[in-house]
């Protein structure tokens, strides 16, 4: 049985901060990471995927709108998406997750934010008639 050899690579990012994600010096980083691992590790650009949870769900929010072209889909997963458009996700599927129970404050519910980009990419879906190719999970914890 052959295996396929698959490399992971992660970057924290430009800046040790809380908003590294949104700090505009952060995306040429990431397009270079891209970059050199399609030229020196033989990645297969069309099949290169953004992970991220709490902190890293909240850069996959930031990250995957913003170099959509990048990326073959993404997976948020108990992030934060501080104000973010998902517009640009006409052509790359996103999925996202949150528990019931998953909030920094009343006002920052994540499984809140989880449902209303449910009803958002289904309303973009509809009225653009095209992708926005999306999952939503919401998990119950006992």
């Amino acid at each position: 049985m052959h295996r396929e050899k698959r490399n992971i690579y992660s970057c924290r990012g430009i800046t040790d901060t809380w908003d590294l994600h949104f700090q505009e010096k952060s995306y040429p980083l990431y397009d270079i990471l891209l970059q050199n691992m399609i030229y020196t590790h033989d990645a297969d650009p069309n099949r290169v995927y953004l992970l991220g949870f709490s902190a890293g769900g909240d850069g996959v929010y930031q990250i995957l709108p913003r170099m959509a072209d990048r990326f073959a889909a993404g997976n948020m997963s108990s992030g934060h998406p501080n104000g973010v458009s998902l517009l640009n996700l006409a052509n790359c599927p996103i999925s996202i997750q949150a528990g019931i129970r998953d909030y920094y404050s009343r006002s920052a519910k994540r499984s809140v934010r989880a449902a209303e980009f449910e009803k958002t990419l289904t309303g973009y879906s509809k009225y653009y008639d095209l992708g926005y190719e999306h999952k939503v999970l919401i998990h119950e914890t006992y």
